[in-house]
């Protein structure tokens, strides 16, 4: 037999008709949601408090899957915790040993760099060594000038 339904008519805030449609598409459709959830629970009228039947078997339930679902996602963290410490602490290992690296590299670099300003010292001395060699060693103009008297 089919269910015997009831014609309801009711003023609503702009707002809250906006809302049901979106969600619900249909104005009846959402109404027995709102009347649907209303059932389920006392509501107090005067405080506008609706309180969830502690007798509920739903309710209870959904608590228990809210706290195991918790539970689980706290094990999840706590193991998410301890795979982020052991990357970070992979990446700390790395990083010294890059920073070893580096060492390494600049005294290699220094090792190299000193030799060659001492090369380009002394090619600056031997340069100027040469310089002082060529000048005495060169031949200096000997020509016996004569008088200016003795013209002929």
């Amino acid at each position: 037999m089919p269910e015997a339904k009831v014609m309801v008519s009711a003023r609503v805030p702009k707002e809250l008709y906006d809302i049901c449609i979106q969600r619900y598409n249909n104005m009846t459709i959402a109404i027995n949601a709102g009347l649907e959830l209303l059932r389920d629970k006392d509501c107090i009228q005067d405080e506008n408090v609706c309180v969830l039947n502690e007798y509920s078997s739903n309710n209870h339930d959904l608590l228990k899957l809210q706290e195991t679902r918790i539970a689980e996602l706290q094990a999840n963290n706590q193991e998410r915790i301890y795979d982020l410490k052991a990357q970070i602490q992979a990446l700390n290992e790395q990083i010294q040993a890059k920073d070893e690296q580096i060492k390494e590299l600049n005294k290699n670099m220094n090792g190299l760099i000193f030799p060659l300003h001492n090369l380009t010292q002394d090619n600056t001395n031997l340069l100027q060594e040469n310089s002082r060699l060529n000048t005495k060693l060169l031949p200096e103009n000997v020509e016996i000038k004569k008088p200016w008297w003795r013209f002929w």
